[in-house]
């Protein structure tokens, strides 16, 4: 159900801000699940969408799979040394894993293909900051405590 869940948000950002910078919901919702709901569930979570954005994108098949379920586990690995309640972790969880996202893919890409990638590091922090904000409203809409 979860997978389901981040799936379909995540593809629904695909088709609707696909101007632009869009943002990588597929990738926060990896990383909040990943942080709520522990270091398994983050990287199936970010496997399978990092798996559907290979399908849907046709970039190298794996490459996304493989770097959000890293980024998955790893969210979900340092989720018991911080005070989940807080906003300001989701924030910053995102926005280093949208790094690191980045990263990889560069790196990968430069392995294959002995290239430097296309895009300048502005795209990487003007995404990175994109979803950050998503993140912070996911956050408050799917993962907040409820209070009784």
């Amino acid at each position: 159900m979860r997978v389901v869940r981040v799936l379909v948000i995540g593809l629904a950002g695909l088709i609707l801000l696909g101007v632009g910078v869009p943002a990588d919901l597929l990738l926060v919702g990896a990383v909040l699940e990943g942080l709520f709901g522990g270091a398994l569930p983050g990287g199936v979570v970010g496997a399978a969408c990092g798996l559907a954005q290979d399908l849907l994108a046709g970039t190298y098949p794996g490459l996304h799979a493989v770097i959000k379920g890293l980024v998955g586990m790893g969210s979900g690995a340092v989720r018991r040394h911080f005070f989940q309640e807080n906003p300001l972790l989701p924030a910053l969880a995102v926005f280093a894993a949208t790094l690191a996202e980045g990263a990889g893919c560069g790196l990968a890409q430069a392995l294959v293909t002995w290239q430097r990638s296309p895009w300048p590091p502005v795209f990487l922090l003007q995404e990175a900051l994109i979803n950050t904000l998503a993140g912070l409203c996911l956050f408050w809409w799917l993962y907040r405590p409820r209070r009784p």
